[in-house]
Formats: C-alpha cells, sequence, structure tokens
C-alpha cells in the first residue's frame, strides 16, 4: 500500500512538472538523453504579443510599381522575457504562420495554410527606444502570391530560440480587404 502511494504521488509531481511547462509557453526542442536533459537551458520567453493597426491599416502593399492592393501586414511585436515580464531584443527566429479559412458546404470552415514565413531575429526592424512593453520589434510580411485577397485568414507567430525552444502567440483572425485600401 505504501509503494501505491508513493507511485501515486510520483505521477503527481510529474504531471505538476509537465503542466508547469506548458504553462510557461517555451516548449522543449524534442526527446533528449539523460546527460543533455541535465544541460537544457530554460527558454528567455515566455510569451509573444503582436499588436495591429486597425483594419485596414495593418495590411501593406509592397508592389514598386504603387498598385495599393493589400499584398502583406505589419504588427509590433514583443517577446515577453521571464526575467523582467517586459519585450526585450533576443537571438533566435521567428515563424509566422497565415491560414486562409474557407467556408464548407456544412457550415463549417476548412483551414489551408496559405503562407508562412521564417526570419532570423536580428534581421526585423528593432524599436530604438523601450516602450511601456519593452523593447519591441516592428516586422513586415509580404505572402507574395497567396491567394488570400477578400478572404478571412488567422495569423500566429512563433518565437523559436537558439536551442529549439518555442513560444507561440495566440491567433489573430483578419479579413482581408479584396483590394485597393
Amino acid at each position: 500500500m505504501f509503494a501505491q502511494q508513493r507511485i501515486d504521488c510520483t505521477g503527481l509531481l510529474v504531471l505538476g512538472i509537465g503542466l508547469s511547462s506548458a504553462m510557461s509557453g517555451c516548449a522543449g526542442p524534442g526527446p533528449q538523453s539523460g546527460a543533455d536533459q541535465v544541460q537544457q537551458s530554460v527558454c528567455p520567453i515566455v510569451k509573444v504579443v503582436c499588436f495591429f493597426e486597425p483594419t485596414p491599416r495593418q495590411f501593406k502593399s509592397f508592389d514598386p510599381e504603387g498598385d495599393p492592393n493589400p499584398e502583406g501586414f505589419a504588427c509590433t511585436l514583443y517577446l515577453v522575457s521571464r526575467e523582467t515580464g517586459k519585450g526585450v531584443h533576443v537571438n533566435g527566429t521567428l515563424h509566422v504562420h497565415m491560414y486562409r479559412l474557407d467556408p464548407t458546404p456544412n457550415r463549417g470552415v476548412e483551414r489551408t495554410l496559405a503562407c508562412d514565413w521564417s526570419q532570423p531575429l536580428n534581421k526585423l526592424p528593432r524599436s530604438k527606444r523601450p516602450s511601456m512593453m519593452g523593447w519591441g520589434y516592428a516586422p513586415r510580411f509580404h505572402w507574395g502570391a497567396a491567394d488570400v485577397l477578400g478572404s478571412q485568414v488567422e495569423i500566429f507567430v512563433v518565437y523559436e530560440s537558439p536551442e529549439g525552444h518555442r513560444v507561440r502567440s495566440v491567433t489573430h483572425s483578419f479579413k482581408i480587404p479584396s483590394r485597393k485600401l
């Protein structure tokens, strides 16, 4: 009986550690050997926060000929530090995923990956001064030939640390203008 209680407590401890890791926002890079687990670093970022201007101003035209049709979007992005609770500039990669939402005949929605980007953080425009939220980034994302004009889309951002830890933003939903902003 004592052994059974000990197993149950160990199970709760493992469950607690798993929930704590999941709630922190960091997902490790995957299975590792026992020696690697001891040296595993803690993800410095706990949250990815994106701010978008009101529609349609967050959508941008990247056309050099001046065609005003939307071809991408811009946002203000903060990678919130575990240590300070504010945005910080860090090394790593930013991944942005955009899904087009299409209605189905049975009143459902089909999600189709329309575009995804990956960019090293050191290549993105950064804030020159901290705001109340801390240090931020001002990325602009071009969706190229993706067929999204007039569509409902979902966008989310993932920060990936150099060690492979990933932290995902909340999902943002927008209606893309059909043409000319």
